[in-house]
């Protein structure tokens, strides 16, 4: 065979694929059989709650920013402008505080009950995980730190050994609460934004903090609290 014809065999060939290839690529999708046809994945629920929970443990700034008009204590917890949880804090359970942290598709992530105090100066309340198991608890010394700047918070592991601190200290129409661990390293900061608000940008310094995100975040649920009860007693 000359060479001029092997070309023209190779040319002809080649149409007859892309005419193949054409008529393939631009059969109507109801002349496709419907067994052949390709079908669309459906991500299930808990692949999208994965996100959702993925998302915020990812975050590196985070605004817990207070419902204004509800009952108890409500948060919007947001990243990049948007919620991807709530807080909801109730006051009537047995005379104690309850925060609930839950993604916005319903899966709890953490809670806090508070212990009931009689006559004690300190403040406690016990954490627990999305599953209502015991994950920590903390509380206040006042005796201890009685003489040092800003209110303390102890946070203590399950067997009772201490993680960190939270601390929070007056500042220029609002404050600052910084979380330590127990070495003094801060974990996490939260700067209130607004004196009229209630509008708080927490910052991530350490992801992998021995003291859980869920737990800084409802921390500063507290503090927000703590501070509300303040300002009440004083005005009373």
């Amino acid at each position: 065979m000359k060479l001029s014809e092997l070309l023209i065999t190779v040319a002809a060939i080649g149409a007859i694929g892309a005419t193949i290839g054409y008529k393939i690529n631009n059969t109507p999708s109801d002349t496709i059989p419907r067994n052949e046809r390709p079908q669309a994945v459906e991500r299930p629920a808990e692949e999208h709650r994965a996100s959702i929970t993925d998302r915020l443990f990812a975050a590196r700034t985070i605004l817990v920013d207070e419902r204004m008009l509800s009952w108890g204590k409500e948060y919007e917890i947001k990243v990049a402008g948007e919620t991807l949880a709530t807080v909801e804090g109730k006051n009537w359970k047995t005379w104690t505080d309850l925060f609930t942290l839950t993604t916005i598709d319903g899966v709890v992530l953490a809670s806090e009950r508070e212990n009931m105090r009689a006559f004690g100066p300190n403040r406690s309340a016990a954490f627990f995980d999305g599953d209502g198991r015991p994950s920590g608890y903390f509380s206040e010394d006042t005796l201890s730190d009685f003489l040092r700047w800003g209110h303390r918070i102890h946070i203590y592991a399950t067997d009772g050994h201490e993680i960190g601190v939270s601390k929070r200290t007056p500042g220029f129409g609002g404050y600052t609460q910084t979380i330590t661990d127990a070495a003094g390293v801060t974990q996490y900061v939260i700067e209130k934004k607004f004196a009229l608000g209630h509008e708080f940008e927490l910052v991530v310094s350490n992801p992998q903090s021995a003291i859980p995100l869920p737990q800084a975040i409802l921390l500063t649920c507290v503090e927000d609290a703590i501070t509300d009860a303040e300002a009440k007693k004083d005005d009373d």
